[in-house]
């Protein structure tokens, strides 16, 4: 797994957390959760595409 996405991933999870802390709507966390399973989702197809040998 390459760096950036974990990086972002960080990234939202932090940010979402104090935004939680701030005591901003809860529906926001749907999106954050949304974005960090997008970009695991992403990665899990690289992954996968190297493993069957598709470019």
């Amino acid at each position: 797994m390459k760096w950036t996405p974990i990086a972002a991933m960080a990234a939202i999870v932090i940010l979402e957390a104090i935004a939680l802390l701030k005591g901003i709507d809860g529906a926001i966390f749907g999106i954050a959760i949304a974005a960090i399973a997008g970009l695991g989702g992403y990665e899990v197809k690289v992954l996968r595409n190297k493993v069957k040998g598709d470019k």
